[in-house]
């Protein structure tokens, strides 16, 4: 088992505390909220080979009080930018695929998610999202990334099908097309990821399964279709 070297802990608290003062400068009247922080990643950054699972931190707050700026200027006074790895989940709640694998496979990396209120699973209706944040969620619990960054057609089909029973319920479907509440479906599954483009229209049918999946499914299990279309 790997020894706890006292200098290097002497050392890695010391640069604790001036990274503190400085954001005590900065962030007037954060004093707590410093001290909290401080103390949470305390144990993750003097013993990070000892971490089995991360270290979350929440800071909650208003937009525009301060959180990543005093988040980035902490990272900064400790001198881990390298360490770094940033998703704005308001730019689309999904963890970006094009990711960083240096910063990623360095020790203890430092990962932020922010604006995590757009990482739902529910939208405003009450239905299902799409499932894109299962990512987020088994990097929050394990700290590793479960993807394959050149996600399969099948991962993408699996999501698919979960969000069309999740629709069910709400919609009407005669010979393969939505008869009822057709608008709403269309909002609901019209991704680039799933559907051709301009594949739904208000003058046109709306099959229940996209051309795109269909036909996927149909080269990939030829033996199981009576007929091409």
């Amino acid at each position: 088992m790997e020894t706890i070297n006292k200098s290097n802990q002497s050392t890695r608290q010391e640069q604790l505390n001036r990274a503190a003062s400085v954001l005590k400068r900065k962030f007037v009247g954060l004093d707590a909220v410093i001290d909290d922080v401080m103390t949470a990643i305390s144990g993750w950054y003097h013993y990070p080979n000892y971490q089995s699972s991360p270290c979350i931190v929440n800071l909650w707050g208003l937009t525009g009080t301060g959180k990543s700026a005093l988040v980035r200027e902490l990272i900064s006074q400790l001198k881990i930018e390298h360490k770094m790895l940033h998703f704005d989940m308001s730019d689309g709640p999904v963890l970006s695929v094009e990711i960083d694998d240096a910063k990623l496979h360095t020790n203890a990396p430092v990962i932020i998610v922010d604006e995590v209120q757009h990482a739902r699973t529910i939208n405003e209706r009450g239905y299902d999202v799409r499932y894109i944040n299962g990512d987020l969620w088994q990097l929050l619990d394990t700290g590793v990334f479960s993807f394959n960054t050149d996600r399969s057609e099948a991962h993408n089909l699996l999501h698919y099908v979960h969000h069309l029973e999740s629709l069910l319920p709400h919609i009407r479907v005669e010979d393969g097309l939505v008869v009822r509440e057709k608008l709403m479906f269309i909002e609901e599954v019209d991704d680039r990821e799933w559907v051709e483009a301009n594949e739904y229209g208000d003058d046109k049918p709306a099959p229940f399964i996209s051309k795109k999946w269909d036909g996927y499914l149909r080269d990939q299990f030829p033996r199981q279709f009576v007929t091409k279309h």
